[in-house]
């Protein structure tokens, strides 16, 4: 036997992944059925793939579907998660201790960095969940795109979060920590004949009475620039 070459090529990761680790020391129990964590992050490149996970006590690690359990791409800046567990959120605690874990991968020879610019994790027994939808019916067979746009507000600084969005998935409106932090959504698409639901996801209170946003749905015929403004009033107690 005639051995010609042997070479031993190293092999280097192309993947950079940061993972960050929070810990809660200090939750009680204030007889809240729910946990509500927000994360906001972001990457200093596009395209990394976001996981954000809560430690489930009971098993032992981390969750990977379900309550407590976010994936998505990063783009832009601040990317905004909520996580709100309320399917046996006794599981994801251990005494007055909760812990949340932050990973970003990217496919890449080069380094980034993982910037969190804010974690925090409610059970508040004056906490209130809200999930309420309006629904926007097409009569006709024209196609039409449409879209919320925010108008003005009272009180909104007793607002937890509020995200308002369109049954397709598209955030159209948002209220963080008492300020409005998206006040426009993207087009999404209404077919001929057809309905879209707006949702208020979950938005949470700290203390009575009530909120209001007021908003407009815009609608546009496919083709033209010519487009319909409706009023529209979202009052969260």
């Amino acid at each position: 036997m005639n051995i010609d070459l042997i070479s031993f090529l190293t092999a280097y990761y192309s993947e950079y992944s940061a993972e960050t680790e929070f810990i809660f020391t200090d939750v009680t129990d204030n007889q809240s059925p729910y946990l509500n964590f927000s994360v906001i992050t972001h990457n200093s490149v596009d395209g990394a793939t976001v996981t954000i996970q809560v430690y489930n006590y009971t098993s032992s690690s981390y969750q990977t579907s379900g309550q407590g359990y976010l994936t998505y791409v990063s783009t832009g800046f601040n990317n905004t998660s909520r996580l709100n567990v309320t399917l046996n959120p006794d599981t994801l605690l251990s005494g007055t201790y909760a812990r949340i874990r932050v990973t970003s991968a990217l496919d890449t020879t080069v380094s980034y960095q993982q910037q969190t610019n804010f974690v925090r994790l409610l059970q508040e027994a004056s906490q209130r969940l809200h999930n309420y939808t309006l629904r926007i019916t097409n009569t006709g067979a024209d196609a039409y795109s449409v879209r919320l746009n925010h108008l003005g507000n009272s009180d909104i600084g007793r607002l937890i979060n509020c995200t308002i969005y369109l049954s397709s998935g598209s955030t159209q409106l948002e209220v963080l920590g008492g300020s409005v932090t998206q006040s426009q959504g993207g087009w999404v698409g209404l077919g001929g004949f057809s309905s879209l639901d707006i949702l208020v996801s979950s938005s949470s209170t700290t203390r009575d009475p009530k909120s209001t946003l007021s908003a407009e749905v815009e609608a546009m015929k496919t083709g033209t620039s010519t487009y319909t403004k409706l009023p529209v009033k979202f009052v969260i107690h």
